[in-house]
């Protein structure tokens, strides 16, 4: 649980750092698609580093345990989002929706709109992490096989 807290957290400030800067430094000078890739990027990092730690701590990691620790990882970082920008809006207001070009803005209430924001971030969080976790496990695991000396098996070479 330390490191979902840790890595989550780590992930939920870089977004909240991106934000902010892209907000209120770069006033939106940057294409729309650049969000999805520093989220995504951010997310996998975070990940990597979650689950090569976890890794470390215990000697091995299993399929089964980094898909868990990264998807562990991945619900403290969407609720973390989530927050973030429940807070952000909180301060800036309904501009923060009109800035973000977020769909729906001035033709359904900003409620509809919040509502389909932050269902977005959190399932897409949650779908990205899930798809993180489960590659970055294989490859972790994979490595982790490879860079162990394999002892002989009985009956096989071993005379």
């Amino acid at each position: 649980m330390r490191a979902a807290l840790k890595y989550g957290l780590l992930i939920t400030a870089g977004v909240a750092a991106w934000v902010m800067l892209k907000h209120f430094a770069l006033k939106h000078s940057v294409p729309p698609w650049m969000d999805a890739l520093v989220f995504n990027a951010f997310e996998l990092v975070g990940l990597a580093l979650g689950i090569r730690d976890k890794r470390i701590r215990q000697g091995s990691l299993t399929f089964g345990e980094g898909v868990k620790t990264g998807l562990s990882i991945t619900v403290v970082y969407a609720l973390g989002a989530c927050l973030f920008f429940a807070i952000l809006y909180g301060v800036v207001g309904p501009e923060l929706l009109r800035q973000a070009q977020e769909p729906g803005f001035g033709g359904r209430s900003n409620s509809a709109i919040l509502a389909g924001a932050f269902g977005g971030l959190l399932v897409g969080a949650l779908l990205s992490g899930l798809v993180f976790s489960l590659l970055l496990s294989m490859l972790m695991r994979r490595s982790a096989l490879q860079g162990s000396p394999q002892e002989p098996t009985p009956g096989r070479g071993s005379r």
